[in-house]
């Protein structure tokens, strides 16, 4: 559990970029698909 903890840590950071370029790649995909 003390590893998983430490992941979070390190990862919460990330997650706003990591969901923006998700999002950003899913509406790029879409206006291809348009």
């Amino acid at each position: 559990d003390i590893k998983t903890a430490d992941w979070s840590e390190h990862v919460a950071p990330f997650w706003p970029a990591v969901i923006r370029s998700a999002l950003t790649l899913k509406g790029f995909i879409s206006m291809l698909r348009a």
